[in-house]
């Protein structure tokens, strides 16, 4: 079954590209800060947001980012961030929710 969310998948391509070129440097924090309130605005027709899977994904690849996340001056991030969900496991979800949305994706 595919489903039609644009914004979805233009969010989840913006996600690889940042994580992918942007390095686990502190002084880079506010990207991922700006990404993730772009993020929660997406607005999808059928699909939650995978904020999780994301979140999950950023405390494997990019560990000091996600540190100076957690330390930030945000209750609604604070608890974002407490979510947790196997890295494995965020992984696999992106991968099938990918597929699902476009077979263009890239996975």
């Amino acid at each position: 079954m595919q489903f039609d969310e644009y914004d979805l998948i233009e969010a989840l391509k913006k996600f690889d590209i940042i994580v992918s070129h942007t390095p686990d440097d502190p002084q880079l924090v506010y990207i991922f800060k700006n990404f993730i309130n772009y993020f929660l605005n997406v607005r999808t027709k059928t699909i939650p947001l995978p904020l999780p899977e994301l979140l999950s994904v950023l405390e494997h690849e990019k560990p000091t980012i996600y540190t100076y996340l957690q330390h930030e001056d945000s209750l609604y991030l604070y608890h974002m961030l407490d979510s947790r969900i196997k890295y494995d496991e965020a992984r696999n979800r992106l991968t099938d929710l990918a597929s699902k949305l476009e077979p263009s994706f890239p996975k």
